[in-house]
């Protein structure tokens, strides 16, 4: 559980395949609280909106209709009151339509895929930016959107290995992310600015000489595994916990 703006927010992805030989079109996704209440559904736009196809665009006409032996990610985000109990796991009740082979239409519904839900407080953090007006984009939202988004293979597993990570950027004391020309990294203000650890902790490995890319120009190294973070040092804050700069 995450606490923020006075709410309890539960953060993660349900991964989907359809095992047939025919299309399925997801209907709806209920999440039900210890196997009871309803504490979440995702149906019509919603659902689409927050459905992610591995190996298909993100433009593609219906992304809720699955063809046979493709794989769907509903990102899911569920928010607490403060009068409301966090249950201690999570089920989903998956309804789907399906074409027999005379050509009726017929619904599918079942219960599965259990998600215990962590008891473990989140490590509390500082900022890794001096004072100053920051602005702290692209973090985990309701549905892919910003670095959540970054859905990668990884031993075998699907993974979102940027789900909590956020672009900090400067504003200038004339109020604006860019000063002159967008292009050169020295005319936006985050540029050079010093960071600092964000709790105590070890320095587990740095990674320093990758080329700088020019804002608005791409990569300027081939992006691959062992390029993605570019440079960045990776701090050790508790066990099997880390702040990845």
């Amino acid at each position: 559980p995450v606490k923020a703006e006075g709410s309890v927010r539960l953060i993660y992805e349900l991964q989907m395949t359809n095992m047939f030989k025919g299309p399925l079109s997801l209907r709806s996704i209920e999440i039900l609280g210890d196997g009871k209440t309803t504490v979440g559904t995702y149906q019509g736009d919603r659902l689409s909106d927050c459905l992610v196809r591995p190996g298909q665009s993100q433009s593609m006409k219906d992304r809720s209709v699955m063809e046979g032996g493709t794989r769907a990610v509903l990102f899911i985000m569920l928010t607490f009151g403060k009068d409301q109990a966090v249950p201690d796991f999570l089920t989903h009740r998956i309804t789907a339509e399906y074409v027999r082979t005379s050509g009726e239409k017929r619904l599918a519904r079942g219960v599965g895929a259990q998600v215990p839900v962590r008891r473990t407080p989140p490590p509390q953090i500082a900022p890794p930016v001096r004072p100053g007006v920051w602005l702290a984009g692209n973090g985990a939202g309701d549905g892919p959107v910003g670095h959540r988004l970054s859905l990668q293979a990884w031993n075998g597993r699907l993974v979102v290995n940027e789900r909590y990570a956020l672009d900090f950027m400067k504003f200038g004391d004339d109020g604006r992310l860019i000063r002159g020309d967008s292009s050169s990294n020295s005319h936006w203000p985050s540029y050079g600015q010093e960071i600092i650890a964000v709790a105590d902790g070890v320095v587990c490995e740095i990674k320093d000489g990758v080329i700088e890319n020019t804002p608005g120009a791409g990569y300027a190294v081939a992006n691959s595994l062992d390029q993605a973070a570019g440079n960045y040092v990776i701090l050790g804050i508790g066990p099997e916990i880390f702040a990845v700069y």
